[in-house]
């Protein structure tokens, strides 16, 4: 059925009118409390003085409200652990810097060091030391093809 043939159809029935004095009657039983007279029990529970309306609205909101502080909270935490995280390790970047220098400043100093004294050993009696200067052939492994027969 479309909304036409409803509406024609409830048209049709018969006008239905309130019983004779029944407005009179609603308005006197709304006043009736403001008279004195006894009030008509209620299937709402009697509200306090002052209370306000909407207790559910309420801690909805009190629940959101402590929800967005928890997340705040939860944020601010996670950015202050990452900025010391990136603190700690910017400190640990500039101690491997450090120590990277100071190795190659060593190996520098080894790589300039012409020493021919070359350290064979020894123990708390002696110490066991070569002078590569005094030989008469170059230190080194030699392949027996460049050897000449003496």
């Amino acid at each position: 059925m479309n909304d036409d043939r409803i509406r024609d159809l409830l048209r049709a029935l018969p006008r239905v009118d309130a019983r004779p004095g029944f407005t009179d009657q609603v308005l006197a039983e709304i006043e009736q409390p403001a008279r004195g007279g006894a009030p008509r029990p209620s299937r709402r529970p009697a509200r306090r003085p002052g209370a306000r309306s909407g207790g559910w609205s309420r801690l909805v909101a009190i629940a959101a409200t402590f929800a967005v502080a928890a997340v705040l909270v939860g944020a601010g935490a996670w950015r202050l652990e990452r900025e010391r995280s990136a603190a700690r390790a910017r400190a640990e970047l500039e101690l491997l810097r450090a120590e990277q220098q100071a190795l190659a400043a060593e190996l520098a100093s080894m790589r300039e060091a012409t020493s021919t004294d070359l350290y064979l050993g020894g123990n708390d009696d002696v110490d066991l030391v070569f002078d590569v200067s005094r030989t008469r052939r170059p230190i080194g492994a030699q392949p027996v093809s460049l050897r000449n027969a003496d």
